[in-house]
């Protein structure tokens, strides 16, 4: 009795060894006469060996399934420190990582304040029936009044006042 194995599934991308067993010689549809092939399909295919003793020969077949990637492609739109974030949706999972050490979030769109300046980076790790994906992207936060809504307006003197031609202004 020839045997391909059981049927397969992988995640696009990915690659599977597939063994026959049951014979003293084989030959795959691809080409190969190893036992052992290793295949990576972009979609579902179906590999078929001959198994061959003493000039009887039986076939097999086993079907590889390639499952899809989730989708992570996220747009943001940056306001001041605080940063929307919106993913795709049909995804099983996300997590995503600010770049700033607080904590994940596991929602699909979430907003994140920062609490300092600089440059992040964004990383949005999602599964779709077991397969996962990840994308990073990176935001410039160049805020004056951060967290803490920080106000220099009752520091500010401007004169003379009034004035015609100069004026001085102290922060």
């Amino acid at each position: 009795v020839v045997s391909a194995g059981s049927d397969q599934s992988i995640c696009k991308g990915q690659s599977i060894t597939l063994t026959a067993t049951g014979a003293s010689t084989y030959t795959w549809n691809n080409g190969s006469t190893t036992p052992s092939i290793t295949v990576s399909p972009i979609s579902t295919t179906s590999y078929i060996v001959t198994g061959t003793i003493s000039s009887i020969s039986k076939k097999d077949t086993v079907v590889v399934t390639v499952k899809p990637l989730p989708n992570v492609v996220f747009t943001k739109n940056v306001s001041s420190a605080q940063v929307q974030l919106t993913a795709p949706s049909g995804n099983t999972t996300y997590n995503w990582s600010f770049g700033d050490a607080t904590a994940i979030s596991t929602i699909q769109n979430p907003t994140h304040t920062y609490a300092n300046n600089g440059k992040f980076y964004i990383t949005l790790n999602s599964t779709l029936n077991g397969c996962s994906a990840q994308k990073i992207d990176s935001v410039n936060i160049i805020a004056t009044a951060l967290q803490n809504n920080i106000s220099f307006v009752d520091k500010i003197s401007v004169y003379p006042n009034p004035t015609d031609n100069y004026i001085r202004i102290e922060l």
